[in-house]
């Protein structure tokens, strides 16, 4: 023991992630993970403060997600620095692990040798990239090569993954009979803040409901940190941006510290809240959104803001719009779609927005159109 040199945590993160090391994310499917972590890649790609303030190389790569579709768009709305965000190169199969841990080593090392060090290795889904994750003797193992693979290069590694469906309590909601939590360095949840009745009407009161209503609010708690205290949970609004290329772009915007905790979060998927999107809400907004767009194209922006004046959910509607195949018009293209006529009536901030319109009417209407 003596012969060993005491050191300090390495952190990548402060407070939050380290290196030399595995940091877990786990949450619910849907939820917004591949957000969390385009968010991340970005501000380290920067070199903001919370990350020390020094410019990150980062190392990207998504089995669940289309890179281009997807993580691409994502990593430019959260304010990336793209020369320093790396990814699977198009028509490359993705790693498996424990199959390709040599490749990950040549990856990090021509890197290395080249001088631009990797800092930071996400990767989307555990589950996708440890195929045997469901048993311990397997997932643990290949877990520990990764570690001291991260060891050997001073770099973070960040696993995304999701809740299994059975599981009772947090632990075993992540599955791999533990090993995965045991060999984790890290541990955090990402997951719905609960509802926040006062704090909604205290921002209607403040004058900022009309922006509030469009954002949903994301938590990521730490659930395990044995090398120092649990740093405090974090709250994102959960919104759509525009970028130049796509019209609706999901970004999480930082809003600041939270007492919400990880077995809070782990709670609500457990026993999901009940007013929380059901089939028939689905087909509700579905109906809804046909009527709206009937008589022709809409701005995007007041749709997202009648529909919540009708009880919609941003999140019920995205789902009605992708059953609807809705089609989105960018704003160069408004003259060309709604003729110089309606185009002329337009004022500026509707001409500077996006619009969306069916692609084609059903074949019948709904049946409940028809009843009398």
């Amino acid at each position: 023991m003596g012969s060993l040199e005491a050191r300090a945590p390495d952190w990548l993160w402060p407070g939050y992630l380290l290196r030399g090391g595995v940091n877990l994310v786990v949450g619910a499917k849907g939820i917004g993970k591949t957000s969390l972590v385009c968010w991340l890649a970005a501000r380290a790609s920067v070199g903001d403060p919370i990350f020390g303030g020094k410019p990150l190389r980062i190392f990207i790569d998504s089995q669940e997600d289309d890179l281009e579709v997807v993580v691409r768009p994502r990593v430019e709305a959260a304010g990336a620095e793209m020369s320093l965000i790396e990814t699977r190169a198009p028509g490359r199969l993705a790693w498996k692990f424990p199959r390709d841990l040599d490749a990950l080593i040549d990856y990090l090392e021509t890197r290395e040798r080249g001088g631009r060090p990797v800092d930071f290795v996400i990767l989307d889904s555990l589950a996708a990239y440890l195929p045997r994750f469901t048993l311990a003797e397997s997932a643990g193992e290949t877990l520990e090569t990764l570690t001291l693979v991260c060891q050997r290069f001073g770099a973070a590694a960040l696993l995304i993954h999701h809740f299994n469906k059975y599981g009772q309590t947090l632990e075993a909601a992540i599955g791999g009979a533990g090993a995965i939590s045991r060999v984790a360095r890290t541990v955090f949840v990402f997951g719905q803040a609960p509802a926040e009745p006062v704090g909604a009407l205290r921002r209607r009161l403040d004058g900022r409901g009309s922006e509030a209503e469009v954002e949903e609010v994301r938590v990521l708690a730490c659930q395990k940190l044995n090398v120092a205290r649990k740093p405090p949970s974090l709250r994102f609004a959960s919104t759509t941006v525009a970028i130049p290329a796509v019209e609706s772009v999901h970004r999480l915007r930082l809003l600041g510290e939270t007492n919400c905790s990880a077995e809070a979060l782990f709670e609500r998927v457990h026993r999901p809240a009940e007013h929380e999107s059901s089939e028939t809400e689905i087909e509700t907004a579905t109906t809804w959104l046909l009527a709206y767009l009937l008589d022709g194209a809409r701005p995007t922006r007041g749709t997202v803001a009648d529909a919540k004046a009708e009880g919609i959910s941003a999140r019920t509607l995205e789902r009605a719009r992708a059953r609807l195949r809705c089609e989105p018009i960018h704003p160069a293209h408004l003259r060309e779609q709604l003729g110089e006529k309606a185009y002329a009536a337009l004022g500026e901030q509707e001409r500077n927005g996006w619009w969306l319109r069916l692609r084609e009417l059903p074949d019948a209407p709904p049946e409940e159109w028809t009843k009398p």
